[in-house]
């Protein structure tokens, strides 16, 4: 690019001025692109700008950004979006800034390898130390477009109200026949002045300590001694509901916590500072194998269900995961039932459709015909009744357990 493009607010008093430095694109799957877009903030607060996909009178998705970084020298940030879109003549693409001003972007460069797609992850590299092997590789061998089509409609289509996001990080009224955020149940507060050592020395056997952010951008760092920051994560998350980590370990004045991003597994360091701590008394256990989910309160078995899990093709990935999200459906009597949980985990073969990005959940159904068999595209089912009584019980942070 010869010259960047440089957009000024609207209103002095809310943002300052934005520079794109570059827009580039890789493809993890065939069906997936990931759009990065690189530039510079100066003058204002960097609450993250949205990717918004235009093309005729179509309404336009608005699409937030699956992994971000920002630092002094320049801000980026790659954002999801259907191959398919891109091909179509006559599309483009806009980034949405927040102060709400917007400006055309150039068109990204051409599928990469004239076609083929690459096969790699699409977190930053360090996510953790501890996942192991790459769980968010994405083969999609043997598995049609029609699948990953309806399969991203069917996990992605409950969580929708993450694309409709407003762009100053709150939550805006739920569109006609979309999900809306309900209030979790809270949990036990920590007494205030605990170093993290200390209070996960006193988390009580069968209690969970799980931090809320208190700041709009939570901080994360690779290592408790990290002076740099690696990324961060907005504080509320898209469906305007507040941001939880479940914590892990302890250091100086950090804490090592689980994070609801890619890939499955990764962790990262944040500061006592910028989160309040509370006590979480309930955990879920999952046996894919039994079909089974298993309740646990203050370390006892509190109550059980028969539950219906990913098919082979889609299968619910295995992993410690926790609760970010409680939405209500708009029809309890719909596919989804009364009431979903997002987790904090994703899917391992399908990813972004129709403005989900692959995440699962536990949610309700109206065919409980399929309860106690593989049946979903990697979400757990459970009975109306049962999801109704969870939805008021269970915490944001409480820990989910996926087993075979």
């Amino acid at each position: 690019m010869s010259e960047p493009l440089t957009q000024g607010a609207d209103d002095g008093a809310k943002a300052g001025t934005f520079t794109l430095r570059a827009v580039d694109r890789r493809d993890p799957t065939p069906d997936l692109a990931l759009i990065r877009v690189s530039g510079r903030f100066e003058g204002t607060a960097r609450s993250s700008p949205y990717l918004v996909w235009v093309h005729g009178t179509q309404i336009p998705p608005v699409i937030p950004p699956v992994c971000e970084g920002d630092d002094s020298e320049e801000w980026w940030a790659e954002f999801p979006i259907a191959s398919s879109r891109l091909e179509m003549a006559g599309s483009k693409l806009r980034l949405l800034l927040p102060d709400r001003t917007s400006f055309d972007l150039p068109a990204p460069p051409p599928r990469p390898d004239g076609g083929e797609a690459h096969d790699e992850a699409d977190a930053p590299a360090g996510a953790s130390a501890e996942p192991g092997p790459d769980t968010r590789r994405r083969s999609w061998r043997g598995v049609s477009r029609w699948l990953a089509t309806a399969a991203g409609l069917m996990i992605g289509g409950w969580l929708i109200a993450y694309a409709l996001q407003g762009v100053d990080g709150s939550s805006p009224p739920a569109a006609a026949g979309q999900p809306a955020r309900a209030e979790a149940p809270r949990s036990g507060a920590v007494a205030a002045g605990l170093a993290p050592s200390q209070a996960l020395a006193q988390t009580p056997a069968g209690m969970s300590l799980v931090a809320r952010a208190v700041v709009r951008r939570v901080l994360l760092y690779k290592s408790p001694t990290a002076t740099r920051t690696w990324r961060f994560l907005h504080h509320p998350n898209a469906t305007g509901t507040p941001t939880v980590f479940l914590v892990e370990a302890a250091s100086g004045d950090r804490f090592k916590v689980r994070l609801p991003v890619h890939p499955n597994g990764a962790t990262a360091w944040i500061r006592r500072v910028d989160v309040r701590l509370e006590l979480v008394r309930y955990r879920l256990g999952v046996d894919l194998t039994r079909h089974r989910l298993t309740v646990w309160r203050d370390g006892r078995r509190f109550m059980g269900s028969t539950i219906g899990v990913g098919r082979s093709i889609t299968p619910t990935p295995s992993g410690v995961y926790y609760v970010t999200a409680l939405l209500k459906q708009p029809d309890p009597d719909g596919i989804y039932g009364p009431y979903a949980f997002a987790l904090s985990g994703h899917s391992n073969v399908l990813d972004e459709f129709a403005g989900g990005d692959g995440r699962i959940g536990i949610h309700g159904t109206n065919e409980p015909s399929g309860i106690g068999s593989d049946v979903s595209h990697g979400c757990i089912r459970v009975p109306n009744t049962v999801i109704r009584r969870l939805a008021r019980l269970l915490p944001l942070g409480t820990p989910v357990r996926i087993s075979r």
